[in-house]
């Protein structure tokens, strides 16, 4: 589950699961690039999130969850 870092979204809690019941990748703003938006030399760990949790650990759905009054979206404008 890809969710956003901001400390007053607890996911866990909203999701009622314990520790290791939910892998989460938390980043600014529950972003995920667009795969054709990125160049060879771009830096991101989102890519490595979805390998590791899909191939290695047979993960099979993936969820984005945002929030309202996120900050990110008015960095994005």
């Amino acid at each position: 589950m890809f969710s956003c870092m901001d400390s007053r979204v607890i996911m866990s809690r909203m999701l009622q699961t314990d520790v290791g019941d939910v892998f989460f990748v938390r980043n600014a703003g529950n972003l995920v690039p667009d795969n054709n938006s990125l160049s060879f030399n771009t830096i991101t760990t989102e890519a490595g999130a979805v390998e590791l949790g899909c191939v290695i650990n047979d993960i099979r759905h993936v969820l984005v969850c945002g929030h309202s009054d996120c900050k990110v979206s008015m960095c994005s404008e």
